[in-house]
């Protein structure tokens, strides 16, 4: 299947058929938008309304003028410190509000001037270790700013992050028991939910499942009596300040900027702050948003600034929060199926119908219930796996991460922090250069970069330094080289080539694949790294030696005994994956552990592989590693998927989600979920194949009509799964072998 087969588009005779699709993507986004919307406000310490403010605005006019065409616009987590930090410069209260609001205002102003000069290219020139720190440190903050809500039930005697996290026994000592249940429910719900595979608990997100779960405890509680309760044995007073409050009139809610105080330089940093958070951020979900758009569109980076600017700044205008494009809505919207930008559209207008439908169902949720969504939130940003994920690509880029997240942790700024995390990132790629400064800062400045055009080949020569601060550089070139063209991106003369440039030359290198060239990455095989991760730091000095694991060892000893391929190596080339649907949403990020075979009875060729793939991306993302196989047909079929049927697929269907069953075998309509052409698939699954699939283990399949692919879990198969796996390839093409009476014989 190709994803640009059919583009959908938000305007013309598609627009109906499409809308389908975009509603039902819009309901589910804001049922995550409305808990954290109302979160991030909360958290910010700003009117609650404030952050619905921000959503709706951005998904009722935002997105119509946005860069991104399924990309969601709304509040942002990554600006919960800024707002904090402001509020406390302009003294705290409702009239610092005001301040803070005309600080945005400009800020959207310059996000807007960036977007109308182009410069939406900048978000490269940040190190991606730096960002990580920095962001980091914004999760560290939302989780010291929580602790006292979300256990004590009110604000505690501590401001700064770093003295509340110090201090984390007074907040055992005077933990509220009533509030801590609540947190502690609520917490358990947003950890467990990812492991829960019931597809009927899966219709809600696990945020508003925290807000229904949550409602009860309010009750049995009686938030509504300001008498005091003993539980566990403490005397404790509950009011209704403990709850979500949304006025009556939202008119009432909104709230006009104060620009008086423009003038002060700490204005100003607030402004900078703001812009250099909203801009990485709004400009990192739309990169991302490329690799989850099933149909590949691009991003306008500059457009969605600018529309990003001009929503932040109607924002500002009447008590909202920045807007940007942000990903874990955006995740929520592709993944339900999203077409659009319509989708968007949708997602602001069914917030602003909750609250005006069911505000009053709003105002029962417990502040402890926000706590806990902002809780996690929080860990997910500063969670050990950041910094595990920052070590598995190098000490240096852990080393990194911690110095920009403690610099901005102890400064308290935001600038400050990604400042010193760009200025130790040099200096760390310096000394592993073994350059001399003079040279290095040359190379920095000036990378060595030479195209040479041969008959067949495009031959780019990359010699120096190659790290984020002349990648605009290498970008440049590499980006004007016409497509369709054999392109080899020579590294073997480059002294240092940092993540950054590995993550792009990957990216864009696929990019370029799948649109009909062939760009290689050669020369990296004479560099060593500091950590397996493939886009480690590359320093030009002899390789290490690979040592394979047990299970290597036995994949290795499995293919040698049948005369089989084995390669343990990476492979970032798996483009031949995204022909299938499945990874239409789920970047592949590389394959290794790749067997290749053939079932010599049939002469059909095979490959068998470990992939690591992604579900969502950047604070979204879910990174799956599985064990996948394709088989390549020496004949034609029509064009399935199939997997196992669960109850919620039945009630999908009556959203339009076809599935294709058979009137005459029950059993495997009632076992399988099936789809693709009704007609086709009719004459192809005979009974003897329908037999031979509820006979055997249920793996998901899908068929590009030319290619098979199978894989049964979302982890690594064990050996014997593997062998299990080759086994049922085997059969399956026998079967289909033994019926091509009902398959199309490839010529």
């Amino acid at each position: 299947m190709n994803y640009q087969d059919q583009i959908p588009s938000p305007w013309g005779r598609n627009t109906l058929k499409n809308l389908r699709f975009d509603l039902i993507a819009g309901i589910s986004v804001a049922l995550v938008a409305l808990p954290l919307s109302l979160g991030i406000a909360f958290a910010s310490g700003t009117p609650t309304i404030s952050g619905l403010i921000s959503a709706i605005i951005g998904g009722v006019l935002g997105g119509f003028f946005g860069g991104t065409h399924v990309g969601i616009k709304g509040p942002a987590a990554g600006l919960i410190a800024v707002t904090i930090g402001a509020l406390e410069y302009f003294g705290g209260g409702f009239e610092a509000y005001k301040y803070v609001l005309a600080a945005y205002f400009v800020s959207g102003m310059l996000m807007m001037l960036l977007g109308f000069l182009r410069l939406g290219k900048i978000a490269d020139f940040f190190p991606a270790a730096a960002v990580k720190g920095m962001l980091a440190a914004v999760g560290l903050i939302i989780l010291a700013k929580q602790l006292d809500m979300g256990f004590l039930g009110e604000k505690g005697p501590f401001v700064a992050p770093i003295d509340i996290l110090l201090n984390l026994g007074y907040f055992i000592r005077n933990i509220h028991p009533v509030v801590a249940i609540i947190t502690i429910n609520s917490l358990a719900i947003l950890i467990i939910f990812p492991r829960i595979r019931n597809p009927f608990i899966k219709l809600l997100p696990p945020p508003m499942w925290v807000m229904l779960v949550s409602i009860p405890f309010v009750f049995m509680f009686d938030f509504f009596d300001t008498r005091e309760i003993d539980l566990l044995g403490n005397s404790h007073l509950l009011s209704p300040d403990l709850l979500i409050d949304i006025p009556d009139d939202l008119l009432e809610g909104l709230v006009m900027p104060n620009f008086s105080r423009i003038w002060e330089p700490g204005f100003w940093m607030i402004v900078i702050s703001a812009t250099l958070v909203s801009t990485i951020e709004n400009l990192a979900s739309a990169k991302a948003i490329e690799d989850l758009d099933p149909f590949k569109r691009k991003a306008r980076m500059n457009r969605d600034l600018i529309s990003s600017g001009g929503a932040t700044m109607l924002a500002a205008l009447i008590g909202g929060l920045p807007v940007i494009t942000v990903i874990v809505r955006s995740s929520v919207n592709i993944n339900h199926g999203a077409k659009t930008l319509w989708s968007n559209f949708f997602h602001g207008s069914f917030v602003l119908a909750f609250i005006f439908l069911f505000g009053s169902v709003v105002e029962k949720v417990p502040l402890a219930a926000l706590s806990a969504i902002l809780l996690f939130t929080g860990y997910r940003l500063a969670s050990p796996k950041v910094f595990k994920d920052a070590y598995l690509k190098g000490g240096e880029q852990f080393l990194m991460v911690l110095i920009t997240c403690g610099a901005t942790l102890y400064t308290k700024s935001l600038v400050t922090g990604i400042i010193v995390g760009i200025v130790v990132t040099v200096v760390i790629h310096n000394l592993k250069s073994g350059m001399s400064n003079v040279l290095f800062f040359k190379y920095l400045t000036s990378p060595g970069v030479k195209v040479i055009n041969e008959e067949n080949d495009v031959i780019v020569k990359i010699k120096g330094i190659a790290n984020f601060i002349n990648i605009l550089k290498i970008k440049k070139i590499v980006e004007n080289i016409p497509p369709g063209r054999h392109v080899l991106l020579e590294f073997s003369n480059a002294r240092l080539i940092d993540t950054t440039v590995l993550e792009y030359v990957h990216k864009y290198s696929k990019e370029y694949n799948r649109k009909g060239g062939q760009m290689e990455l050669v020369g990296l095989d004479v560099h060593r790294t500091s950590s397996d991760h493939p886009f480690s730091i590359h320093v030009h000095v002899p390789l290490k030696i690979l040592r394979l694991s047990r299970r290597q060892q036995q994949l290795k000893s499995l293919a040698h005994d049948n005369h089989w391929q084995f390669s343990p190596e990476i492979n970032w080339y798996t483009g031949n994956l995204e022909r299938y649907q499945f990874f239409n949403t789920r970047p592949v990020e590389f394959e290794k552990n790749i067997i290749k075979g053939t079932y010599r009875n049939h002469e059909v060729s095979w490959q068998i592989s470990d992939i690591t793939f992604d579900e969502g991306a950047l604070l979204a993302t879910e990174v799956y590693h599985t064990t996948l196989m394709t088989i390549d047909l020496p004949f034609s079929i029509p064009e399935f998927s199939l997997e196992k049927e669960y109850f919620t697929d039945k009630v999908l269907e009556l959203a339009g989600i076809s599935d294709v069953d058979f009137a005459d075998h029950s059993q495997f309509s009632k076992n399988f979920l099936l789809h693709g052409d009704k007609d086709a698939l009719q004459e192809l699954f005979v009974d003897e194949l329908k037999e031979f699939f509820l006979a055997k283990e249920i793996y998901h399949l899908e068929c590009d009509g030319s290619s098979i692919m199978i894989f049964k879990y979302f982890r690594l198969a064990s050996f014997d799964n593997v062998k299990r796996m080759i086994n049922f390839g085997n059969d399956l093409i026998a079967v289909l072998k033994a019926n091509r009476g009902s398959v199309q014989i490839a010529s």
